[in-house]
């Protein structure tokens, strides 16, 4: 049978390492804690929860970091996992993996906890983070394994905070430093050019975000699995930025792209939306293309499958989008109905949130 070892850096962490050691200590041979720096307990805490602990300088460089506590790994598999992380289920999914036959590289889920305009929503990635010995990292930010194997999906969800807006505020600059130093060497680089606006969209700095954005979608490749993600947010973005037009004419160029996207189409409507209140007198025609996206939208269900997609966008939101533009059109019996309809639908995402929650930790034997 392969080993597992679970390997970490951290630095300052003391808020969150025990949840994420403790989530994964069931399911891995090892705990292995490369630690950069820290001043508070983060150590302390991290052989509390039996995990050997390492020491490195930090030197502004994220794979270097990875890439040191993937060699004091003497295991089959590495499980890799940041300390504001945790694994929510499918831990027997990644305990599975001591069974394969050949090396695999196998993609989680992250979700994302996120706050916009007043709600708790999540977002969802699939992350290559369980990677045979040997793999390592490359890029200085926003690291990527290197390798040419296979990737398998696992059935297993990471939670993930670090998105939240006090988590964001401590960490706030240290990334675009990075992501700046890296654009210097290499100014056409797709990821580095996305993850930069992704960066300045975090802090709500949309104008600049935008011009990242579409100096990304100039050169990505449709095969790219974020480039899902850089579609939606310009969607959603570039009318914030004053470029309503760009966003009319984006969602009709991607339209055909993106039929399984319940993210899609959501955002498609919401440009809709925003050309609609710009000219009213475009209702006749926007209307019942608003209508057609957020019905795909709910028929779909949430596409959690997509890079950067939203719980919500294919279920309650929808139903809400559907409930508002109802009421403008003065149809209360369906605005009604979509209502009733969101509120069901935002149940049973909250039902199965607590569900999940509940059986997030294991109990060891």
């Amino acid at each position: 049978m392969k080993t597992i070892a679970l390997t970490m850096i951290a630095r300052n962490e003391e808020r969150c390492i025990e949840r994420a050691l403790v989530s994964a200590r069931p399911w891995v041979d090892k705990l292995l804690v490369l630690d950069t720096g820290s001043t508070d307990r983060t150590i302390e805490i991290a052989r509390d929860c039996g995990a050997e602990v390492f020491e490195r300088r930090w030197t502004d460089d994220f794979a270097a970091a990875r890439n040191a506590i993937l060699t004091r790994s003497t295991a089959d598999y590495n499980l890799i996992l940041d300390a504001d992380e945790w694994i929510e289920y499918g831990g027997p999914a990644i305990a599975s993996v001591r069974a394969n036959r050949t090396p695999l590289v196998h993609a989680l889920q992250i979700c994302s906890s996120l706050q916009a305009e007043g709600s708790d929503i999540q977002s969802y990635h699939w992350v290559t983070r369980l990677l045979p010995r040997g793999v390592r990292y490359r890029g200085r930010v926003h690291e990527q394994p290197h390798h040419r194997l296979k990737i398998s999906r696992l059935d297993v969800k990471i939670g993930h905070d670090g998105y939240a807006p006090a988590n964001m505020l401590a960490k706030r600059g240290r990334n675009r430093a990075l992501l700046e130093q890296t654009l210097a060497e290499t100014p056409d680089d797709p990821y580095t050019l996305y993850q930069m606006g992704k960066d300045h969209d975090a802090y709500r700095e949309i104008e600049t975000a935008i011009d990242y954005f579409r100096r990304a979608l100039a050169v990505v490749k449709p095969s790219m699995v974020w480039r899902h993600d850089l579609i939606v947010r310009m969607l959603l973005r570039l009318p914030m930025a004053g470029d309503l037009e760009g966003a009319m004419m984006l969602a009709a160029d991607e339209m055909a792209n993106w039929g399984h996207s319940a993210d899609f189409h959501y955002a498609a409507a919401e440009v809709m939306f925003a050309q609609f209140q710009a000219h009213p007198g475009q209702g006749g025609q926007l209307l019942p293309m608003i209508e057609h996206c957020l019905t795909t939208a709910l028929k779909l269900g949430d596409t959690l499958d997509l890079s950067g997609a939203m719980a919500g966008r294919g279920s309650y939101l929808a139903a809400e989008k559907l409930w508002v533009l109802y009421k403008a059109k003065g149809d209360h019996e369906r605005a009604d109905q979509f209502d009733r309809l969101r509120e069901q639908l935002h149940q049973e995402h909250k039902d199965r949130q607590s569900r999940q929650d509940e059986v997030a930790i294991p109990i060891e034997v």
